[in-house]
């Protein structure tokens, strides 16, 4: 039987940038407006508007937060000889306060801030980031198979 715990800070670390391509289909012309985060880290390059990704919402985010990682594991084993042993093991893994990429996107869109953004915009700022911090789960099985000799 294994237990281990770890704590200390974890690093979280959100960028979001997107684009959007709009195409007349009368005439066959794209237009696309980008937002991103410029390369140097030094936060967003707003040029128009993505769908999910606005002047409300664009940049890198950052924060650090306290985590735990506890690990428990069990692994049985069988001796057939002096010379052979097989093992089973199972592991488990929690790992608290991580960011995931897909929870981090707000599916509320004002449409006022879509791409020929209306002045002055009227209703939410939206989409939004606020940090959506969830816990991740690993489990895993080992086997294992020792012949001396």
């Amino acid at each position: 039987m294994l237990t281990k715990l770890a704590l200390g800070g974890n690093r979280q670390r959100v960028v979001i940038n997107g684009s959007t391509t709009q195409i007349d289909t009368a005439t066959g012309e794209s237009q696309t407006s980008t937002v991103g985060v410029a390369n140097d880290g030094e936060g967003g390059a707003y040029t128009g508007g993505g769908l999910l990704a606005q002047r409300s919402n664009i940049g890198e985010h950052t924060q650090n937060a306290f985590a735990l990682v506890p690990e428990l594991g069990l692994t049985l084993g069988y001796e057939f000889n002096a010379h052979c042993r097989a093992t089973l093991g199972y592991t488990l893994l929690l790992w608290t306060n991580v960011v995931r990429p897909g929870e981090q996107i707000d599916l509320s869109v004002n449409p006022a801030l879509l791409p020929d953004e209306q002045s002055p915009v009227t209703g939410a700022v939206r989409p939004a980031f606020a940090f959506a911090r969830f816990h991740a789960l690993g489990a895993g099985f080992n086997l294992g198979l020792q012949c001396t000799w």
